[in-house]
């Protein structure tokens, strides 16, 4: 799995995970593999998120759900 973050570099939260880098002599990537790894492991990911971080259900288009149901219908024929 690859996964891209974007931090600013002048964000709070950037100096933030550079500062705890720094204190355990790592570079920021290897702090935020290394606890994706630990959050995963000890499957702590719903322990960390809460609801209000909960992404509401996307509801598609009456557009986009008839252009698929045509080409569901296109790939039957």
């Amino acid at each position: 799995m690859h996964i891209t973050i974007d931090v600013p570099d002048t964000s709070e939260h950037g100096e933030y995970l550079r500062s705890c880098a720094r204190i355990r002599d790592i570079s920021p990537t290897a702090l935020l593999r290394t606890l994706i790894e630990t959050i995963a492991t000890e499957q702590l990911v719903l322990a960390v998120l809460d609801d209000e971080e909960k992404r509401p259900k996307r509801k598609f288009s009456r557009r986009y759900r008839e252009r698929k149901l045509n080409a569901n219908t296109n790939e039957e024929a």
